[in-house]
């Protein structure tokens, strides 16, 4: 048999199985007097010429892109518009139907009238 990976597939439990736990330290807290103390034992570290330098602000962003023209008319406009002229009058006639061809029963129906 060749090694590599080897499986080994067995029956889930319905319930996870219990681990023990290691038990937790009892922690203090460190005092100022205490942390400056350990601090203060570490080296000072390194001055470079590049440590201190001025933010890095970044170039102004440009103007956010127009939606379209810009439209200099009143509105509503100042001259006054006619009414649509009246449909002249008669009797209807359709203009357009659908479905045109022969359905049993129809879901939509569509009628254009003159």
């Amino acid at each position: 048999m060749a090694d590599g990976l080897k499986f080994v597939l067995s029956e889930g439990s319905a319930e996870p199985e219990q681990r023990d736990r290691a038990p937790q330290a009892d922690a203090q807290p460190v005092s100022a007097e205490l942390a400056e103390r350990l601090l203060s034992r570490l080296p000072a570290l390194p001055a470079r010429p590049d440590d201190r330098q001025d933010f890095a602000l970044r170039a102004d962003s440009a103007p956010p892109p127009l939606a379209g023209a810009t439209i200099q008319a009143a509105f509503p406009p100042p001259e006054e518009l006619l009414p649509p002229q009246a449909p002249a009058s008669g009797p209807l006639a359709i203009l357009r139907y659908a479905p045109e061809d022969e359905v049993a029963l129809a879901a939509q129906l569509s009628l254009t009238f003159s």
